[in-house]
């Protein structure tokens, strides 16, 4: 096939190909997925927009890569459509979330030079943040009431500012009800559950004090990959 008439079709397809990716990557991934990371790179630099204009933007990166590699096979124009996630890998910020501190559910806590991780390993257990004992330091309770009665294995609680929605701390807790520590201060906390809608409440921490807050859950078809495409925060 010469490359006057695979043109057209390779562009399209590199753009495929990128959506694809995005895609993907997103499902699998979830919180520390490309598209969302580049999202909050965004929100960083006081550009607040929805995940799924995120991937649109892949989708042209990735028609202009093809064109730009003057690709003329219509499997490779997919390939290199995709290559947009690993380009994007390689220019935003490495640094992950922070995880918020729990009680008793913890299972372990690790501490980075800032005393602040993501939590990557499993459901219970939540990274150091600085001890609920310190000045300046409230604590959040939070219950989660499904209303189809059943139980939660897990849940992914983010704290962020209400003013960009830039993240605070984000961790995994696997039962209910969740308690972590906090600055004092105005957020807003994102509760998501597998199965469920996500919600997002408005919190105000008091240092020394227990923000407590009740939440019911409504079961929803959508998964949290396609609730997180179209979420302003």
């Amino acid at each position: 096939m010469n490359g006057v008439k695979c043109y057209p079709f390779c562009l399209v397809l590199g753009g495929v190909g990128a959506l694809m990716a995005s895609l993907a990557e997103l499902t699998a991934k979830g919180d520390v997925s490309t598209v969302l990371r580049v999202r909050e790179a965004l929100t960083s630099l006081g550009i607040s927009i929805e995940p799924i204009y995120v991937v649109l933007l892949f989708v042209i990166f990735g028609v202009v890569v093809t064109f730009a590699a003057q690709v003329r096979d219509l499997k490779k124009s997919i390939y290199s459509g995709a290559s947009i996630i690993t380009i994007f890998l390689t220019i935003i910020p490495n640094g992950l979330p922070p995880g918020v501190e729990s009680g008793p559910q913890s299972v372990t806590s690790r501490a980075s030079e800032q005393g602040l991780l993501f939590n990557l390993r499993g459901p219970e257990e939540a990274l150091a943040q600085p001890s609920a004992s310190e000045k300046g330091m409230g604590n959040v309770q939070v219950s989660l009431n499904p209303k189809d009665g059943k139980q939660i294995s897990e849940a992914v609680l983010t704290v962020r500012e209400p003013s960009n929605g830039r993240i605070v701390a984000r961790s995994k807790f696997g039962s209910t009800p969740i308690s972590f520590s906090q600055r004092a201060g105005k957020y807003l906390l994102v509760i998501e559950v597998e199965g469920y809608r996500t919600q997002t409440r408005e919190i105000n921490v008091v240092a020394g004090q227990t923000e407590r807050l009740a939440v019911d859950l409504e079961s929803t078809w959508r998964p949290l990959p396609l609730q997180r495409l179209f979420r302003k925060y």
